[in-house]
């Protein structure tokens, strides 16, 4: 596995690989030049070019060691409302919530106290949050002088809509009034 990425990464770098068994799972730890053998040539990869070479070592390892099923990455999972590092390492120093964890609680208290999406825009907005659209859409909101879209908060607008405290229990009762209904004008 390990001589595999070392190719795809680039087989003209200068790496080390020292394997490790200290711990449940084997793994290898790499160590990598910054700059290709000989040439000099930067081997930094972008993070499309490291999505592809991280990618394409998955191929190679489900392709021939298909019964390691347990070392397979999920991709795209669970990641919906983690932190990214900044966020972690400020977290490390200091005690105070973030810019995001303030947000979140802010939005989180008016969407449980609002009727409707609309209301939930109307209470942050007296709240002093200021929502912004995109393409003529509500996308996000500004706080403390930064846009956070509601997508990398984790949330969806379509499904807020759907979803509203308020909206849920218009929508039990409506199904009630239909399942009344339907039962009435069959006892006739």
């Amino acid at each position: 596995m390990t001589q595999e990425y070392l190719r795809l990464r680039n087989p003209n770098g200068l790496y080390i690989a020292v394997p490790h068994f200290d711990k449940d799972h084997y793994h290898v730890h790499i160590c990598a030049s910054g700059v290709e053998n000989k040439t000099g040539k930067s081997l930094r990869l972008s993070k499309t070019n490291l999505s592809k070479l991280s990618k394409g070592i998955q191929e190679y390892h489900i392709e021939k060691y298909p019964k390691l099923t347990h070392s397979v990455i999920q991709r795209g999972k669970g990641r919906k409302n983690s932190v990214t590092e900044k966020e972690y390492q400020y977290k490390m120093r200091e005690t105070r919530a973030t810019d995001k964890e303030s947000l979140m609680k802010v939005l989180q208290l008016n969407y449980q106290k609002s009727p409707s999406l609309e209301g939930f825009y109307l209470r942050l907005n007296e709240s002093n949050i200021e929502t912004y659209r995109r393409s003529g859409k509500v996308k996000g909101v500004i706080f403390n002088g930064k846009k956070f879209r509601f997508s990398r908060l984790g949330i969806s607008t379509e499904i807020m809509n759907k979803s509203t405290p308020n909206q849920i229990r218009l929508n039990e009762i409506s199904n009630l009034r239909t399942t009344n209904k339907k039962k009435s004008e069959l006892e006739k």
